[in-house]
């Protein structure tokens, strides 16, 4: 599922309505609005990022197992947004 949220302060929200499972949240900031999330030419973020859990992407992607939490109900999280390789 993909979803456009506009933001309108620091801390922009979404909200989904979904069964109970396991699920995994990669986010990014679209910042020229083309619709794609841009790399270097070495292949490094361009843009703001973030994944559930928080996970590293020092080298890659990180694994489903590192971003996966469960969702039993009522959840809410929050996710760190790195820029610039952070």
């Amino acid at each position: 599922m993909r979803t456009r949220v506009p933001v309108s302060s620091l801390k922009p929200r979404a909200c989904f309505w979904l069964p109970k499972g396991a699920y995994a949240v990669v986010v990014y900031h679209d910042e020229d609005g083309d619709g794609g999330f841009d790399r270097t030419a070495l292949g490094l973020p361009k843009e703001g990022y973030g994944f559930s859990n928080d996970a590293p992407a020092r080298s890659g992607l990180p694994s489903f197992g590192s971003v996966r939490f469960k969702h039993e109900g009522a959840s809410s999280l929050s996710i760190r947004m790195r820029y610039g390789g952070s």
